[in-house]
């Protein structure tokens, strides 16, 4: 079926920070309020009714079936349809709907969130004694090849504001300023500037700005999305942060990997608010999403923009919108979560209920694209499509299925959390090196991928959640004939000819293990 022709009718999303999806309760006409009228006799005071108990949330269950609530026979029922309120209790008054509705406080259109991180960074023989590796820069040396040690400091300030158009409709976003600054790495020193000629004499910073006084800008607009929320649904559409399960294949760079003991701090597990302030990378994707609920599990299906090749630009001053150069060459991915994932107060009264709680989901991506736009991608050109001319395309026939397994469980104070993936699938026309070591991405035979990779966490909580007792234990599939440790899956140890497998498995590189090596 035509993209273009999916793209229109897809609905989609990731998995969303909205959990109350619940049937929405019926709000009675009248509501009552306290006031400081007091009843002038004993016989005038009203006589108080116990609260009755609130409709389950969603993912909770009781003996009789999901949904069910006891009642006492001794507790007076709530009126029917169409009966007479009883009497308000001693010291609260009735009064309509409309004035309760009115004597909620304003909705606040502008909500500012983010942090400053500022840190320093030590690090003693980083190489482990090995040698540079050019293009593998995960064991850096020192430049000048004296000395073992390497330090600096760095730091950013990230901005989330949410606009909210309404109570269920909002505009959210992400914005860092100096992300990452090395501080002291834009200084006004250069050859041509007589002032400053010399790092030494430099008299101050410049703003950095790509490619003048630094390798990024000062501003960087990482994601906008805009969310519509409803009692059965929920619907998001923009570019967004994308997470499941422990974060091994897709992470917003949030904590979703972290502080997920059997007391399930993490407020809301769905948030793509969230703070890692370690984390610099996290996955991001241009998509749709669309999040329901059914017989208590989320159905979430997803339609994922992941690469669209060049763009023909309609004007040539730089403004308008500009449109898809070609369809083959688009990479869509489509996906389909299916979940049980209970709110966090939820998850606390089944453990102080029934003494454990179960969540688990399956997360399901297909990718494909028929073909790539070859001299596009290598020379990295924008303004080759606006030329009209061929963009050097080769056919792929690539396709790609990602089956990720999430699972935890909680006893008491025992947190047992499991997520398996697997990445299987083939690209054809698959990228070539001569000789000389010059890369082709076209001209091999077929490429088969099968990377697979897993986590099993568990912790324990002793002297009142005081003490937390852990284990992890991960495995990633390798390829020992992939050059730098696995890290490029195309180039060869000789550096010459086709690499027939992609087998190397590479957690996201916001899933932290430890501080250095699994970056």
């Amino acid at each position: 079926m035509h993209s273009g022709f999916l793209k229109r009718l897809a609905l989609s999303v990731w998995v969303l920070t909205w959990l109350g999806l619940g049937l929405a309760r019926a709000e009675p006409k009248h509501t009552a309020q306290p006031t400081k009228e007091e009843p002038s006799s004993k016989e005038g005071a009203k006589k108080e009714m116990p609260p009755a108990e609130p409709a389950p949330g969603p993912g909770s269950s009781t003996a009789e079936g999901e949904g069910a609530v006891d009642q006492p026979e001794s507790e007076p029922l709530p009126p029917a349809e169409g009966e007479a309120l009883p009497p308000a209790p001693e010291g609260f008054k009735q009064v309509t709907m409309d004035a309760a509705t009115a004597s909620k406080p304003p909705l606040n259109i502008l909500d500012l969130h983010g942090y400053l991180r500022f840190r320093g960074d030590l690090a003693y023989r980083l190489s482990l004694g090995l040698p540079a590796h050019a293009g593998f820069p995960s064991f850096p040396k020192e430049g000048s090849g004296h000395g073992e040690s390497l330090s600096s400091g760095n730091m950013r300030f990230r901005l989330e504001p949410t606009i909210n158009i309404s109570e269920d409709v909002r505009v959210m976003s992400q914005i860092d300023f100096l992300d990452n600054l090395v501080l002291g790495s834009t200084p006004n020193s250069f050859p041509s500037n007589p002032n400053a000629p010399l790092a030494i004499l430099s008299e101050t910073q410049n703003p950095p700005s790509a490619g003048k006084t630094y390798w990024t800008d000062s501003l960087r607009v990482k994601r906008v999305w805009g969310e519509v929320l409803a009692p059965n649904w929920a619907f998001r559409f923009g570019r967004m942060g994308a997470n499941w399960g422990l974060g091994l294949w897709q992470n917003d760079g949030g904590p979703m990997h972290r502080d997920r003991g059997p007391q399930v701090t993490s407020v809301d597990p769905f948030s793509p608010m969230t703070q890692c302030f370690d984390c610099d990378y996290g996955t991001t994707i241009d998509g749709l999403v669309l999040v329901t609920k059914f017989a208590g599990h989320y159905i979430v299906p997803i339609l994922d923009f992941t690469s669209e090749g060049p763009g023909y630009p309609l004007t040539t001053d730089g403004q308008g919108q500009p449109v898809d150069f070609d369809q083959l060459d688009d990479v869509n991915s489509y996906t389909v979560i299916v979940a049980r994932m209970d709110k966090p107060e939820d998850v606390k009264n089944a453990l102080e209920k029934d003494g454990w709680n179960l969540n688990y989901g399956l997360n399901f991506t297909y990718r494909h694209q028929a073909s790539e736009a070859v001299q596009y991608e290598t020379d990295g050109d924008p303004d080759l499509a606006g030329t009209q001319t061929s963009a050097g395309y080769t056919s792929r026939k690539a396709d790609l299925f990602v089956p990720d397994v999430w699972v935890r469980f909680l006893w008491r104070k025992l947190r047992v959390e499991l997520e398996a993936v697997a990445v299987l699938g083939k690209i054809g026309n698959a990228p070539t090196y001569d000789a000389q070591g010059a890369l082709s991405l076209s001209g091999g035979g077929d490429l088969d991928v099968t990377q697979v990779g897993g986590v099993l966490q568990s912790d324990y909580s002793l002297l009142n959640d005081q003490l937390i007792l852990g284990m992890e234990v991960g495995f990633a599939s390798g390829d020992k004939d992939a050059k730098g440790m696995g890290l490029n899956p195309l180039v060869t140890n000789s550096g010459t000819g086709q690499v027939q497998h992609i087998n190397n498995y590479r957690f996201n590189r916001d899933y932290h293990v430890d501080l250095i090596l699994w970056r």
